[in-house]
């Protein structure tokens, strides 16, 4: 009996989590590869994950579990009318407005019915069990293991075994199989329920048997309960979201960095119901303020390297917080009366979680908070460390042999008012008080004091330090040493770190410039600054410089950062300044318009862009002005996904098509791939080139570049180009690109100073498709 129910769990769950990178990763090229794709679909899933768990819920009312087995059976039968999964034809997002709404009905009508059929199963197959006859019904909570098990395994086999080796357009049919499996599995769980109940004369438990079930209290289920087990299940949901945005934000939005943290989260719920792990939230609580202090100085750092240190500390990080609140979770679960109420009250957390990530936050906040709100959310559901020591020492003393037996010590007095308005009053607001006069103390005295700033310069050269990087952890170091030795007191201790935090803004002020404007949209959130001196305005997505421009009236034709004119794109522009096959231009991803300076009368250009945001951005003379300045007139945008909008391009049409667009430093997978590139070969002349710019922190894109030209008999030049100190100064950056082309005399004159590479192919370079494509193959943790 006990293994087909466990094969039944275990194969629903498999499903469950099998089924939500499959179908995100069908979407994410209609929507440009942005991150927020993933943190919608979660919404939905857990939304529907909530839907199942009431539904079970309100089935297990049902007296006869014959009754329960017909109304799930045609549930079941119900949800295979959408089968096999597969994106609908005619679906095309809005350019306007928000996508979430058109994103959230594609999802219903792809996914909605068979992941709502199959999220019922775990509570309920639990009830069902606890109503047979087993020796273990009467705490089933063990086979929540068994269903965090098998989403692990759905989650890990999608990316390492199905994404590389099943084609996507062919994975639907594969989870169809595994749903007639599922189907087979429950009505084999009814039918062992039905014919083997815990009531059936002859089948009462042995002796052995009933002092084996631990008798548990039925306690009424009360309005805290219910609040703490929501609290406890929306904060890591929370926390998972934001540490996936955050380091998909600048990496790549791909199933494996999806993966990883959903895997740990389900992996800190194994480990909390777990009856072999013997880790409570208060032993996980000692490790917590070491963890968040190194978390905080990666925020406040906003470091752009280390790439691996940076996805170990912060998913790092996020699984031992979720451990932590997992771990009072399961402390906190009721009897077998209060199970599927139990399980919908968590579901009722995790969809709460989601729904401030995905849904509120954005529309909330210009700014990425709600990731570092989870973290202050999470310390705050800490277990009190001096409670637990108190409750340590008195555990042992009551377990203690007593040696006399003379009268029992008078309890302790009651705590003074000195005491209780230290640890409520004075506590909470003057140790936070103390971390932000550090923080904006110590700033304010070296950017104002030349002879300090001087001091700092000089011992980071001597030892061989960045300057902003020693400004840095100077500026850093005090305040987050104080509150780490606030860490004993949780109330203090959360308030100073969302201190500490609320500095993110101030160092991009001093660093970076003056912030002038920030938008957030679906896509991501773009910040505008201006130069201290009021010279230069730069536009960043993410930690990523999109475009860069001289204020000074002399300068602000010159297009600065990747696209100088003594750089790479630069240098193509002037081979081919009188070529009549550039009169027509097609550029993918707009940024701040830098490349409409290469315009001439006579010059059509047209830019693809998928967020209108950055439109207004561009289009804006008080931020940049290179649209407006350009001598093609006018400039043409086309705002839509720009694989989608291309294609509508006549054939032929453009003589150079430029692409440019990513998303912070993420890839634009569904932009570099085989199907893509035969579509920008259709819209290209004969003779036209395609100008990649592959300038990235984290990945070698010449190699998808190399598999693509080997596959499509292309040939191309690249090259990399560091600017000189004086060039810096000029506001030029360093910067990556290759130029194909079909023949090398299309290319011209290109590499007269023989300082281009020839683009080479070399074995297995990853060829990316529609169906097939690794992210991880062209990773380059050195960077």
């Amino acid at each position: 009996m006990l293994p087909i129910f466990t094969a039944a769990i275990f194969l629903s769950a498999a499903l469950l989590f099998l089924v939500q990178p499959m179908v995100a990763k069908m979407i994410l090229p209609m929507l440009g590869g942005s991150p927020a794709v993933w943190n919608t679909c979660m919404v939905f899933f857990q939304a529907l994950l909530l839907a199942g768990y009431f539904y079970s819920h309100l089935l297990s009312r049902v007296r006869s579990v014959r009754a329960q087995a017909l109304i799930h059976g045609l549930v079941l039968l119900s949800a295979a009318i959408a089968l096999p999964l597969g994106m609908p034809s005619g679906w095309t997002p809005p350019t306007e407005d928000n996508p979430i709404p058109w994103l959230l009905k594609l999802l219903a009508l792809t996914a909605g019915l068979p992941y709502f059929a199959v999220s019922t199963t775990g509570p309920l197959l639990q009830r069902w069990f606890s109503r047979t006859s087993h020796r273990h019904a009467s705490d089933p909570y063990f086979l929540y293991a068994a269903s965090n098990a098998g989403s692990i395994l759905g989650l890990l086999a999608y990316p390492f075994i199905i994404e590389p080796t099943v084609a996507l357009s062919k994975q639907g049919w594969l989870w169809t199989f595994g749903y007639i499996l599922f189907g087979a599995g429950v009505a084999a769980c009814a039918w062992k329920t039905a014919t083997k109940p815990a009531t059936k004369p002859g089948t009462e438990p042995t002796a052995a048997e009933s002092r084996a079930r631990p008798a548990q209290p039925e306690r009424p289920i009360t309005w805290r309960d219910r609040l703490l087990w929501i609290a406890l299940a929306a904060v890591p949901s929370s926390l998972m979201l934001g540490a996936t945005s955050h380091v998909t934000t600048d990496v790549a939005s791909a199933p494996l960095l999806w993966v990883i943290p959903l895997t740990l989260y389900l992996l800190t719920f194994i480990l909390a119901f777990s009856s072999r792990v013997k880790v409570s939230a208060a032993q996980l609580s000692r490790f917590v303020p070491l963890i968040i202090i190194t978390l905080g100085v990666f925020f406040l750092m906003r470091g752009r390297n280390l790439l691996g240190l940076q996805i170990l500390v912060h998913f790092g990080s996020f699984f031992v917080l979720a451990w932590m609140c997992h771990a009072r979770l399961a402390a906190a679960r009721p009897g077998v009366a209060g199970l599927t109420e139990y399980y919908l009250w968590l579901a009722v957390g995790g969809v709460a979680g989601g729904t401030f990530n995905a849904l509120i936050a954005p529309v909330t906040f210009d700014t990425f908070l709600e990731y570092p709100i989870a973290v202050v959310a999470a310390l705050l559901l800490r277990p009190a460390p001096a409670q637990s020591r108190r409750a340590g020492r008195a555990k042992a003393a009551t377990s203690a042999p007593r040696r006399d037996a003379g009268p029992a010590a008078a309890p302790p007095a009651e705590s003074s008012a000195w005491t209780k308005a230290r640890n409520w009053v004075f506590g909470p607001v003057l140790g936070p008080l103390l971390v932000a006069s550090l923080l904006y103390g110590v700033p304010d005295y070296l950017f104002r004091t030349p002879a300090a700033s001087d001091a700092v310069e000089q011992f980071c050269a001597q030892w061989k330090i960045d300057p902003r990087t020693g400004i840095k952890l100077l500026i850093i170091l005090p305040p987050t040493l104080l509150t780490f030795l606030m860490s004993q007191r949780r109330w203090t201790f959360a308030i100073a770190f969302a201190v500490l935090m609320s500095t993110v803004q101030l160092w991009t002020g001093w660093m970076d410039g003056i912030r002038i404007h920030t938008e957030r949209t679906f896509f991501g959130i773009y910040d505008v600054f201006r130069r201290p001196d009021g010279a230069f305005h730069t536009l960043r997505h993410g930690t990523t410089t999109h475009g860069v421009q001289c204020t000074v009236d002399d300068h602000r034709f010159r297009p600065l950062s990747y696209y100088f004119p003594t750089g790479p794109i630069g240098a193509l522009f002037d081979v081919f300044y009188d070529d009549p096959k550039f009169d027509q231009c097609a550029f993918v991803g707009l940024g701040a318009g830098t490349l409409a300076a290469y315009g001439k009368a006579g010059r059509e250009m047209t830019f693809f862009e998928i967020d209108p945001a950055v439109v207004k951005i561009a289009q804006n003379p008080k931020l940049f002005t290179y649209l407006q300045d350009s001598d093609s007139k006018p400039v043409r945008i086309v705002v839509g996904d720009a694989r989608q909008m291309l294609a509508r391009e006549a054939d032929g049409r453009y003589g150079l098509i430029v692409l440019d667009a990513f998303s912070s430093d993420a890839i634009p997978v569904h932009l570099m791939t085989k199907e893509a590139f035969e579509m920008y070969l259709r819209k290209l002349r004969p003779d036209g080139i395609i100008a990649v710019h592959i300038s990235n922190r984290y990945f070698d894109l010449s190699h998808v570049l190399g598999a693509l030209g080997r596959e499509l008999n292309l040939v191309g030049y690249g090259k990399f180009d560091k600017p000189s100190p004086e060039e810096e100064r000029m506001g030029k950056t360093a910067s990556e690109w290759v130029m194909i082309a079909r023949r090398m005399e299309d290319l011209g004159d290109l590499n007269r100073n023989r300082d281009w590479s020839t683009m080479r192919y070399r074995p297995g370079d990853p060829l990316w498709t529609d169906d097939f494509s690794n992210v991880l193959s062209v990773l380059d943790w050195s960077r």
